[in-house]
């Protein structure tokens, strides 16, 4: 037992509240608790204040029936620092059949559980990038599109409330933060969250006004934990949640600032692990956000060329158009009238193979 790579502590079952009599020299360079700190003590004391674990239970239930039982429990060391407990508790039985003591073994498991912690953070955050990029290709809604990184973005860093804006050019030529979603947006209306680079709306408060802007000059995260805020003291908007930790989180494509998204009320606040976890998917984030524009422009563009193409098939002149291949691109009724090719005919064709030389300038 003195030589066990494994913590072993002994509790005297005859005794009132079962006071540890052994610990071996692993158990004490596990906890960094000497033995004589501890004898004669109930070993709950290493659950600190983190008494709601359902694991204890078990634990109690298995001695009350002199049963062995193996249980993983958050246990803290001397100098307060967690570690993952796996521990195994067998009884001990004299002749007679009568519990004396209890021996549990104990094996420091934190670096198991870090693993698997980092894995299934890495896994949710695979699986939240595929999701937001499926919601991308199958939702025409901007505002759909927006509610769904929020939302992905709250779930991942356990967030009560939050909005995501974009930047946008404002009447006067300077960017500004426009929110497309927020939290609880039946109490709170969007238009009065709008983020200049001076400053926010009038009703919008000073501190969250400062810390979106540190966000839009700098490119970088902002995080606030030591603050509180609610609507009674006139910083927020009437109903707006009481706010007690804060980051401001900006939504980068290179270089350029796509658009910034705030998340409060964590608990335990905001750090740079959080940060780096939240990485990969704010930068899925801005590149959808990119591309969201990309196709708004587009759909912009194709339909003012709609438009113009309606009115360019009123004339009854041939007109025509070409890129720099020569591959026809628009083919109105006056061309199809003068040459006899209808639109599917001839749209995608080398406009060279149907027209002759002498009808070069009809291409433009």
């Amino acid at each position: 037992i003195e030589a066990s790579q494994s913590g072993v502590i002994i509790v005297d079952a005859t005794l009132e509240d079962y006071p540890i009599i052994y610990v071996n020299p692993r158990f004490e360079e596990m906890t960094g608790y000497e033995g004589c700190e501890i004898m004669g003590r109930n070993p709950r004391f290493l659950h600190s204040d983190d008494v709601g674990q359902p694991d204890l239970e078990k634990v109690r239930l298995a001695m009350n029936q002199a049963k062995p039982c193996t249980v993983l429990l958050r246990n803290y060391k001397k100098d307060g620092t967690l570690f993952w407990n796996e521990l195994t508790i067998s009884p001990i039985l004299d002749n007679e059949g009568t519990i004396t003591h209890f021996v549990g073994t104990t094996n420091d498991v934190s670096e198991r559980i870090q693993s698997n912690e980092n894995l299934n953070k890495s896994n949710n955050i695979l699986k939240a990038i595929s999701e937001i990029q499926s919601v991308f290709i199958s939702e025409s809604v901007p505002k759909d599109l927006f509610e769904h990184l929020l939302n992905r973005m709250l779930s991942l860093t356990k967030s009560q409330f939050g909005f995501i804006g974009e930047m946008v050019e404002g009447k006067n030529g300077s960017e500004q933060l426009v929110i497309r979603s927020i939290s609880d947006e039946k109490q709170i209306h969007q238009a009065e969250l709008v983020c200049h680079h001076s400053a926010f709306h009038n009703n919008a408060c000073s501190m969250l006004t400062g810390l979106c802007q540190k966000v839009i000059h700098t490119g970088k995260p902002s995080i606030e934990n030591r603050f509180r805020m609610d609507a009674s003291r006139q910083e927020l908007p009437q109903n707006h949640p009481t706010i007690n930790t804060f980051a401001g989180l900006p939504l980068m494509s290179g270089d350029k600032l796509i658009g910034v998204a705030g998340v409060a009320n964590r608990r335990g606040g905001y750090d740079q692990q959080i940060l780096d976890y939240l990485a990969p998917f704010l930068s899925t984030c801005a590149s959808i956000i990119e591309a969201q524009r990309q196709n708004l422009w587009r759909q912009k563009a194709e339909d003012k060329l709609l438009e113009q193409a309606a009115l360019l098939d009123i004339t009854e002149e041939a007109i025509i158009v070409c890129d720099e291949d020569d591959a026809v691109l628009y083919w109105n009724n006056g061309a199809m009238k003068m040459y006899g090719w209808q639109k599917d005919e001839i749209l995608g064709q080398n406009a060279c193979k149907f027209l002759n030389a002498t009808d070069e300038n009809a291409i433009a």
